[in-house]
């Protein structure tokens, strides 16, 4: 870990280690229809988005090697090594959080 240089935001090794859970539901033709910013994906559906490719090298040719961009989709009850998740919170165009009270 660590042992190659940190990115724009100053962490390190962010990419390759696990596919990210999202929130978004999954629809295979969802991205014909969305915003090409930020796209939240549909209101509902059975399947939750995973993004990335993870560290495993096991999964054979199922996964191409470390794109951020693979998207695909499985279950909300789906466990595995290879899924994380990171915490994130939108900000709005004045940088402030929402949800925070400062300056009101």
């Amino acid at each position: 870990m660590g042992s190659l240089a940190p990115n724009g935001y100053g962490l390190y090794d962010v990419m390759g280690n696990v596919m990210e859970w999202c929130a978004d539901w999954y629809d295979k033709s969802d991205y014909a229809n969305s915003p090409k910013e930020n796209p939240k994906g549909p209101n509902s559906g059975n399947q939750r988005v995973y993004r990335g490719t993870p560290y495993r090298a096991d999964l054979g040719d199922k996964l191409p090697c470390l794109r951020i961009a693979y998207r695909f989709a499985s279950t909300p009850t789906a466990t595995g090594s290879e899924i994380g998740f990171r915490c994130v919170q939108d900000v709005n165009l004045n940088g402030q959080n929402k949800g925070d009270e400062k300056g009101k």
